[in-house]
């Protein structure tokens, strides 16, 4: 109750009383005052937002590049050294990849074709049969989407991504759509808070998430180990997500979102320049991979986790971790 409704029923209390009503007076007025602060509850409550479906990207096999086949174009391009090369081997043997990843058309050629051109059909590849995949498993055509968000760290052309699709779809003219670049991994995990934040706001509505990462414009050329880290992990990949916020949606949905949470770290400089794209000492553009980046990742996902926890697990589980911190306090302390 805020301090204006409580001076309200504060008042109105005072009154009966001063004027000697019957104590029914004031069980009226109590309950009154409980069925207001119920239905302002549930009026006020926020719509649940389902995630209705999902598709991933199945990349066509002749994009599959088995280890040995990276390796022996990557001997080609005559812009790697000997050390650069051992150091790309050992991370792809070391990384957890399968035989069975995939690398976008423009990588397979001998140079490597990195213009503008080819990233944007790499784009069309990767985003249109996700899209597609997405409205037949659905039933849901793109005249129905309200909200449009997509996310691509490395790649922001003009028109924008977002326009690329509406364009291909004829989506409505009124569509919210937002492109998010620059946020790396977490991209993803932004995207679906920025997609709840604006299904709070606007009632019975569609929203897509897509994300992605182009690499055509990412391929680096040169012999610094922190940058080549890029050219051996990352592999074609896209996803499509639709939330929404009708009711009819609760009947045929896949999940329910509860809670999204965001922790940014961009105040520390060990975060900070953990992962950022710069040229090296050639001239030669690519994102650099430092060390700190596990930490970071890790410190991260420590902090999210123990308040997530808190709202997720049941009392029990509450009682034993706050016990459990309890004496690991007095072994410190000892």
């Amino acid at each position: 109750m805020s301090f204006y409704h409580y001076t309200i029923a504060t008042s109105f209390e005072a009154f009966l009383l001063f004027q000697n009503y019957e104590p029914m007076f004031h069980f009226l007025l109590i309950c009154f005052v409980l069925l207001y602060l119920l239905l302002k509850h549930f009026l006020s409550k926020p719509s649940p937002i389902y995630l209705i479906d999902f598709s991933c990207l199945k990349p066509p096999n002749y994009c599959r590049v088995p280890f040995s086949t990276f390796l022996e174009n990557a001997s080609l391009f005559e812009c790697f050294d000997n050390e650069s090369m051992s150091f790309m081997e050992k991370v792809l043997h070391s990384s957890g990849q399968s035989e069975q990843t995939y690398l976008p058309p423009s990588l397979h050629f001998v140079p490597p074709k990195t213009h503008h051109l080819e990233s944007i059909k790499e784009f069309h590849m990767v985003i249109f049969p996700i899209m597609e995949d997405l409205f037949a498993k659905t039933k849901i055509s793109p005249f129905e989407i309200d909200i449009l968000i997509l996310n691509c760290s490395g790649f922001c052309p003009s028109p924008s991504l977002t326009s690329i699709v509406v364009n291909k779809y004829a989506m409505r003219s009124d569509i919210k759509t937002y492109n998010v670049s620059g946020m790396g991994c977490s991209a993803s995990a932004l995207c679906i808070d920025l997609a709840q934040n604006l299904l709070r706001v606007h009632k019975n509505s569609n929203a897509i998430v897509l994300s992605t990462e182009i690499l055509s414009n990412g391929w680096y050329s040169g012999n610094e180990k922190s940058k080549l880290l890029i050219n051996c992990l990352f592999r074609m990949g896209s996803a499509a997500i639709l939330l929404s916020n009708k009711k009819e949606a609760s009947k045929n949905a896949k999940y329910l979102l509860l809670r999204t949470l965001r922790t940014l770290r961009a105040f520390d400089d060990k975060a900070y320049f953990s992962a950022i794209r710069e040229e090296d000492s050639d001239g030669k553009l690519g994102v650099t991979l430092k060390r700190d980046l596990l930490n970071v990742a890790g410190e991260t996902l420590r902090s999210n986790i123990s308040i997530l926890g808190s709202e997720i697990l049941p009392i029990s589980e509450k009682f034993w971790e706050r016990c459990d911190k309890r004496s690991w306090k007095r072994v410190e302390a000892w």
